[in-house]
């Protein structure tokens, strides 16, 4: 659609590039390092699980996803090239690397990114590029995915669409510096949570986030045998300085019989109790407070998210080009949807690319062209036209 074409004069990836490039070309080249040293070690299992793992977690479930709206921009900007670059590159090396293992379809992937080439086997294996690997960026957001994985998991709990926006989100941190980090992907757990605003807190400095732990009896009965009893009620019984502390080291010694035992990682549960309002939940020493409370503004957006995801269903069940402008015309419905569909008018029209909505016209008398849709307890009959 936009005509791009890949050249090697490409945008720095340290300098030029947004943060969201900067992280997948430093998860590239981290498993550039990965897969040489599995294959250098004739252990080909775990060089493949890698290349699996980042291709669909990495790149597709977390890059793409999160920088779709750079790539359906209307113009050809910095941004938008330089997410068709990032793209571009990670998808050609990710066919040099499963090029020993899986030729065909490597080479299939190659030759559809360089039509002018040979073969990816006449290619040279992929060198890691250490200058731009930023291990402290990866880091921190590998813990905005496990918020966003958290806060996901909570709203099907609560069985509260990702469509629907929510007030605020909860994150307590063990010290200043893991706030300030946090800080830096704030704005994309925002976005891919529908969560208005993130509050960092301190381990105990809210009445929201209360934790406990529990031993897990699975791995520490045949570490501890006969004093799993002592050691369970003990670990019961660990404070909030206690837990954090067990976070941050990774172990707590615990004593059992006189002498100290060392519990470590994975032997002890660390889980958060609900609060009236409030969903809490933990994973990998990451702790989230989600409020789950409405407002009568909140529930609107929400109608109009789900109004846009129907029109985009129609659009594809349709026929209709992922390009094609269309008129969106509406009839029988209630007064409450007729209101927010004339207050986020604009963001559904730039949504759907749509350039006109009527309401209740006479252009909807074909009713063989018409679906009825429902959002919530709400129903209207829908009709698209494309924009000639």
């Amino acid at each position: 659609i936009d005509g791009f074409t890949y050249s090697d004069k490409r945008l720095s990836a340290t300098t030029h590039r947004p943060e969201m490039d900067q992280w997948i070309l430093s998860k590239l080249n981290s498993l550039i390092k990965d897969c040489t040293t599995y294959l250098d070690g004739y252990d080909i299992t775990r060089a493949c699980r890698a290349v699996q793992d980042f291709a669909i977690e990495e790149l597709s479930n977390w890059y793409v996803r999160r920088s779709r709206r750079r790539f359906w921009k209307g113009e050809m900007n910095a941004d938008k090239q330089a997410a068709y670059e990032t793209l571009h590159e990670c998808l050609l090396t990710i066919s040099k690397l499963m090029a020993p293992v899986a030729p065909f379809l490597a080479d299939k992937l190659f030759l559809s990114l360089q039509p002018n080439t040979d073969s990816v086997h006449l290619e040279l294996y992929p060198k890691a590029d250490e200058t731009v690997i930023d291990t402290a960026l990866e880091k921190r957001m590998h813990k905005a995915q496990i918020v966003s994985s958290l806060v996901r998991q909570m709203r099907e709990r609560a069985k509260i669409k990702v469509r629907q926006p929510l007030e605020r989100l909860l994150i307590p941190s063990a010290n200043r510096k893991d706030i300030e980090e946090l800080r830096k992907v704030e704005e994309i757990i925002l976005d891919e949570v529908n969560v208005k605003r993130v509050e960092h807190i301190e381990f105990g400095d809210s009445d929201v986030i209360k934790r406990k732990a529990k031993a897990n009896f699975k791995l520490l009965g045949a570490k501890l045998g006969k004093h799993m009893k002592t050691a369970s009620a003990r670990i019961a019984k660990m404070t909030d300085d206690e837990i954090r502390a067990f976070e941050q080291q990774g172990y707590i010694d615990v004593p059992v019989e006189g002498n100290d035992v060392r519990i470590e990682r994975g032997e002890i549960e660390i889980v958060a109790e609900d609060v009236e309002g409030w969903l809490v939940s933990s994973e990998g020493g990451v702790t989230v407070a989600l409020d789950t409370s409405l407002s009568p503004v909140l529930i609107s957006e929400g109608i109009a998210r789900e109004f846009v995801n129907r029109i985009q269903n129609l659009r594809k069940d349709s026929g209709f080009e992922v390009t094609d402008r269309i008129v969106i015309g509406i009839k029988n419905f209630s007064p409450a949807l007729g209101g927010v569909l004339n207050a986020y008018k604009a963001y559904i029209q730039q949504e759907t690319l749509a350039t006109e909505i009527k309401l209740n016209t006479d252009g909807l008398t074909n009713e063989t062209d018409e679906t009825e849709v429902e959002i919530g307890e709400e129903k209207a009959r829908v009709r698209l036209l494309k924009q000639e």
